[in-house]
């Protein structure tokens, strides 16, 4: 690869994808509390007392907020691309022509995400609200609790001590874990694996490219088929590889099996990432006896209790950091280490990793998940908070249409992921109204799925 390709391979598989997911990504901050459990929005008490007050773990959040945009932005560009050559395939164009209308409406929306973004950036005053930064008034809401009972005083100086409470392990085992996501990839591209999906997955980008038809030619003969190959044609994923492939000016099969590889891999860390994040963030289970003082209805056992709870926040916020790293060390052993079959996840993810399959079990349904932990968590609160949970039904929605880019199989398989939450919602939560729009979340996915059927 020349140093071109290198700067093309940057341009469209980070930043354009990143500068496209940036936009949901602000308006997820800004419209609810950040991964990193500090509140993004001023510290202001409800009509209930209750403060926006939220203390957790810190972890850097610039980089996070690039991560998430990555991520996010790729996500996009599937759903796009799906939308996009399925009426196309069906209808029998050429790819050349796809590729064409495609990458305009990329660049149209790179464009909107750009504008959005700068002003949604200014209409929001600061970046340190986005970042996930505390605002002085954030910092300010502990001193007015301390007018009353100290907590305040308590929780500053929590701070202070959670600042480099275990840094140098924590540092470590980031490190460890990035050396184990590096030696993957090196893994991946100097010690490829071929399999008998290759004669499929590759060969029918390289036709593609060879004849410029979609679907219409036999991947092990190339005569044609008489018609459109119905089985294969929603699932487009060689047709999304061989555009990135073109737009990096790197021949098809050398891009599967390295570049590709290596942005699959790292798309699915990122995600467990954010999982991890997630999973063990901490919070502050002062903040009701907080909010209690400050409308004065705090007793003596509610301002005992704010402070024993501060104590306990102390120990569990010190060492909330290091075990995110830990969780992510585990992960990627288990993942080097877990071949035990053929057809495991695992071993679909660092030796099919450019196949639809690979990229369903590994990348989508972790995504999912994690859009799943965000609505358990979220809630109705007030206009930003029903915000943050529109955004994670579209993201849903976005979710399964490019489940069915990548295998056809999703259309049962991520149905009944939703189905299972919806139900799991609608009895422990008493909550119909989750399910109902996951319900409309999936209407895309299953439309497609009705064409789908329609045409086998």
């Amino acid at each position: 690869m020349t140093g071109v390709s290198f700067l093309k391979i940057a341009l469209f598989m980070g930043l354009v994808p990143c500068i496209i997911g940036m936009l949901p990504t602000l308006c997820g901050q800004l419209s609810g509390k950040s991964d990193c459990g500090v509140s993004v929005r001023k510290a202001k008490s409800d009509c209930t007392g209750n403060a926006d007050v939220q203390i957790g773990i810190k972890c850097a959040g610039l980089p996070l907020v690039i991560l998430k945009s990555l991520l996010f932005g790729w996500f996009i560009m599937f759903a796009l691309f799906e939308v996009l050559a399925v009426p196309m395939i069906m209808t029998q164009q050429k790819f050349s022509l796809l590729s064409s209308i495609y990458s305009i409406v990329v660049w149209i929306v790179f464009a909107i995400s750009i504008i959005a973004s700068v002003v949604l950036i200014l209409r929001s005053g600061s970046l340190s609200r986005i970042k996930g930064n505390r605002t002085n008034e954030d910092h300010n809401m502990p001193d007015s609790v301390s007018d009353t009972n100290n907590i305040g005083k308590n929780l500053d100086e929590n701070g202070k001590l959670n600042k480099n409470a275990n840094i140098i392990p924590t540092i470590v085992l980031w490190c460890i874990f990035a050396l184990s996501v590096v030696f993957q990839m090196y893994f991946v591209s100097n010690y490829t694996h071929y399999d008998g999906d290759d004669s499929y997955y590759v060969a029918q980008s390289v036709i593609t490219e060879h004849y410029d038809t979609m679907y219409v030619r036999d991947t092990y003969t190339e005569y044609p088929l008489g018609g459109i190959d119905s089985r294969h044609a929603f699932a487009a994923l060689p047709m999304y590889i061989l555009w990135q492939a073109n737009m990096c000016d790197i021949h098809v099969t050398a891009f599967s099996h390295s570049v590709m590889s290596w942005a699959m891999i790292f798309l699915m860390y990122g995600i467990y990432v954010l999982i991890a994040i997630e999973l063990f963030r901490q919070r502050n289970t002062a903040r009701e006896s907080a909010g209690a003082v400050i409308t004065g209805s705090a007793t003596v056992s509610d301002i005992g209790n704010a402070k024993a709870n501060t104590a306990e926040n102390k120990t569990r916020i010190k060492n909330g950091n290091i075990y995110i790293p830990i969780f992510l060390i585990m992960l990627s052993a288990w993942y080097m280490f877990a071949s035990s079959s053929l057809y495991t996840a695992e071993t679909f993810a660092l030796t099919r990793t450019w196949q639809g399959k690979s990229a369903f079990g590994n990348l989508l349904i972790p995504m999912a998940i994690y859009l799943l932990l965000l609505l358990f968590r979220s809630s109705h609160q007030n206009r930003n908070e029903r915000t943050r949970r529109l955004l994670i039904f579209i993201g849903i929605g976005l979710l399964g249409i490019t489940g069915v880019l990548f295998t056809t199989a999703s259309l049962y398989l991520f149905s009944l992921l939703m189905a299972m939450y919806g139900l799991f919602s609608w009895i422990m939560k008493k909550n119909f109204r989750d399910t109902f729009f996951l319900i409309l979340a999936c209407l895309p996915q299953l439309i497609i799925g009705a064409a789908y059927y329609i045409a086998r």
